[in-house]
């Protein structure tokens, strides 16, 4: 099974600085995530 990259709380935070109106497209330059 593949090692998750990212912990629980790191998934919590990107989603809240998304709730707080940071583009997507910063968020995933930022953690390197696929904007797809």
């Amino acid at each position: 099974m593949a090692k998750n990259r990212f912990t629980a709380e790191h998934i919590a935070d990107v989603l809240q600085q998304s709730k707080s109106g940071i583009p997507g497209k910063v968020l995933c330059e930022k953690y390197q995530l696929s904007p797809s």
